[in-house]
């Protein structure tokens, strides 16, 4: 009866991707876990990446545009995800698409699964183009808020291999709001006080706001002082506020572990409050400055 319910599934989808105009060159199982997916050719028109996608590096793009135009043949298909509703999502390759685009062309080789939930979790694994914190906390966060409409109730942690790491959900909500907030400077402190929440999405998207509020807020114009007051004594050197938050950090000495969020934000207040810049020496704050 399985083999009859997959076969009539099978059966459906192709008929499907038929009337969407999909040439469909095998339909196969893949080597792993034996699951069938379809190697076609797509019309263009048809492709599109997920809606919570960083966008598209112009550079990027027209590296690849330069490279198919030179070789003479597109060699890497795309991933496509066809969803209940009837798009197709492509997780890992908006690059190649919009360059098979610009280049004039009207299909694109793919290979397509039928299981929309794939597409989250290809996501988690792109290495098509690095991200910075930005991209990536922005592409978190409008993944979350997808999951957040489709089923609020499953918890947070559920979703720990798609979000990855627990602050790109707060700092895709600060970014959203302000696209030029440094979160990276950041990161020493908020890989030791974010963990994923055990709580629905719809109770932990609430206290994702209010983190995100508190370091908006409190911490930054807090750190913003600090670096006046260092530029009012002529001290101008880069990554000043990643150096001031890494003095300040309470777990800066301990090498394991992770702590509570609220207890590690007042620790951090309360140093931020004891820095007395007067002093702090110049020669001080460039022995810690990151390697670029």
């Amino acid at each position: 009866m399985a083999r009859k319910k997959v076969s009539d599934e099978k059966k459906i989808f192709l008929q499907e991707l038929e009337k969407d105009g999909v040439e469909v060159l095998a339909v196969y199982n893949e080597p792993y876990n034996n699951h069938w997916q379809v190697f076609a050719l797509i019309p263009v028109e048809k492709c599109e990446p997920t809606p919570f996608q960083r966008e598209v590096s112009p550079a990027h793009l027209s590296h690849l545009k330069n490279s198919i135009d030179k070789i003479g043949r597109y060699l890497d298909p795309i991933t496509i995800v066809r969803t209940r509703d009837g798009k197709y999502y492509t997780p890992n390759g908006s690059h190649r698409l919009s360059a098979m685009r610009e280049l004039g062309k009207e299909k694109i080789a793919a290979i397509i699964i039928p299981d929309e939930e794939v597409m989250h979790k290809i996501l988690a694994m792109n290495v098509e183009k690095a991200h910075n914190i930005k991209e990536k906390s922005l592409e978190v966060i409008k993944m979350y808020q997808h999951f957040l409409e489709r089923n609020a109730e499953k918890k947070e942690v559920d979703y720990a291999f798609e979000f990855e790491e627990p602050f790109y959900i707060t700092l895709g909500l600060i970014y959203q709001e302000e696209e030029r907030f440094a979160g990276a400077s950041y990161l020493p402190l908020l890989r030791r006080i974010e963990q994923f929440l055990e709580k629905p999405l719809k109770e932990a998207y609430e206290e994702r706001k209010r983190r995100a509020k508190i370091i908006k807020e409190e911490l930054e114009p807090l750190i913003q002082n600090i670096i006046s007051k260092f530029h009012e004594r002529g001290i101008k050197i880069p990554f000043l506020k990643s150096i001031i938050i890494s003095q300040n950090n309470p777990y800066k000495r301990k090498k394991k572990g992770t702590f509570d969020f609220d207890e590690g934000v007042n620790q951090f207040i309360q140093n931020l409050s004891q820095y007395d810049v007067s002093k702090v020496k110049e020669e001080d704050l460039l022995k810690e400055m990151p390697e670029e």
